[in-house]
């Protein structure tokens, strides 16, 4: 699935944008500026590929844990036994929260990371959204309302081993 949908996302950021007069030279002729439309309007929905019958919205990349998962659109139980799913939010408005099993090839080694180590999304379109870990909690699994409110940029969660917990790892994202 993975190669599958990397074959299918362009090599470049095609997000439609709009431009704006740069006016930070005014006796200049200024170039325009590049504004992504996803910047213009954040409530805009991730776009969605369809592979092998399901529908993704990107890929997580965690370098420090050598993992590149593809994302589901949308969580669900059988959904995830394939591969992490969105729970909620968007890369795009600030509030991208992600679930999947502690699998080894899942979210299982994300308790390894910690704060300061970064990881990025990648959605269908190829706009990159890079992230840092800020920290990571254990909570009762009737408490994840509590941690999805979009406090932060970024919520990965996974069961701890056992199943009994959940641990849910915050991070916010860094700007170029």
């Amino acid at each position: 699935v993975l190669s599958t949908l990397m074959d299918q996302m362009p090599t470049a950021d095609t997000t439609p944008q709009n431009t704006v007069p740069d006016e930070s030279q005014p006796h200049q002729t200024a170039p325009e500026l590049q504004i992504p439309n996803y910047m213009l309007n954040p409530g805009m929905d991730l776009p969605v590929r369809e592979s092998d019958g399901r529908d993704y919205v990107g890929i997580l990349e965690i370098p420090d844990l050598e993992l590149e998962l593809p994302i589901l659109s949308e969580w669900s139980r059988s959904g995830a036994k394939i591969a992490p799913c969105r729970y909620s939010g968007t890369a795009r408005g600030g509030d991208l929260v992600l679930l999947a099993h502690n699998y080894r090839k899942h979210f299982g080694p994300i308790r390894h990371l910690e704060p300061g180590d970064e990881l990025s999304f990648e959605d269908m379109e190829g706009t990159v959204f890079d992230y840092q870990v800020t920290g990571a909690i254990v909570v009762e699994p009737t408490a994840l309302d509590a941690v999805t409110s979009g406090a932060h940029d970024l919520t990965l969660i996974t069961c701890t081993y056992g199943g009994r917990t959940r641990l849910v790892v915050f991070c916010d994202r860094l700007w170029s």
